[in-house]
């Protein structure tokens, strides 16, 4: 079995999910599956999930769009993985994201979850990093409660 689950929603992403797919793929820790949910994308995104032919993707597709698509995966049973990682069909993760957090979970039982800072990007690409950028700081935040 899988140490992680990486659920990967996908929605009208053909732009960006194979990147984000190809950033699953190239984690420097290996052990994992992956889980694809296609929420009736009605652009070319179900035809470039189907094209990975890794025995580790499985891919689930809705007939209509319908929404919390984690909740629906943890009801059907398909996640049996000790950890869960989400990945969003616009977004992609650096090598090592899952190699990190996995150490640093199984390295402090006390804690259930782990979030990372992020970069943001335009659709081409482009870093937000500009400090004038109206999203340049919004995830530099303290931690706060779950409220």
């Amino acid at each position: 079995m899988a140490d992680i689950t990486i659920f990967l929603t996908s929605f009208n992403h053909e732009k960006f999910i194979g990147q984000a797919i190809e950033s699953a793929l190239n984690q420097t820790f290996q052990n994992f599956e992956i889980l694809i949910w296609d929420d009736a994308s009605t652009d070319n995104s179900w035809n470039i999930i189907n094209s990975y032919r890794d025995k580790r993707i499985k891919a689930f597709r809705n007939k209509q769009n319908e929404g919390k698509l984690i909740n629906k995966a943890l009801l059907e049973g398909l996640i049996q993985s000790k950890y869960v990682a989400i990945l969003h069909s616009d977004d992609y993760w650096v090598p090592t994201k899952l190699q990190n957090q996995k150490e640093f979970l199984d390295s402090n039982e006390n804690i259930g979850a782990v979030f990372t800072l992020v970069d943001l990007v335009n659709e081409s690409g482009i870093s937000l990093s500009n400090q004038h950028e109206h999203f340049y700081n919004i995830m530099n935040q303290p931690n706060r409660t779950q409220a």
